[in-house]
């Protein structure tokens, strides 16, 4: 049985995207829900960095997220949120133990 991955992404973006990057993001998550796998999604925002962001993605099972993962760096409809990034402070994937 396949259980579902938690994607976590901590990163920071470019200063000088800060206007632009509610638009990009929102954008990429659109497009990031049509493919298969996919589940669900959280964002959240430090209130003491105005650039660290934190997105939780939750996909169907390894495979998706491995194919996602595969996919991600050379789709042109993400191209726009992904050139924003400055940086990219911890990046991983994880399984429930909750029964």
């Amino acid at each position: 049985m396949s259980r579902p991955v938690t994607e976590i992404a901590v990163y920071k973006i470019k200063p000088e995207a800060s206007e632009t990057f509610a638009g990009l993001r929102s954008r990429a998550m659109d497009h990031l829900r049509t493919w298969p796998g996919f589940i669900s999604e959280s964002f959240l925002s430090s209130p003491a960095d105005p650039v660290l962001f934190t997105d939780i993605l939750i996909w169907q099972s390894e495979e998706d997220f491995g194919k996602a993962m595969e996919r991600a760096g050379s789709d042109p409809e993400l191209a726009g949120f992904l050139s924003v990034m400055a940086e990219s402070v911890y990046f991983g994937h994880f399984h429930s133990d909750s029964k």
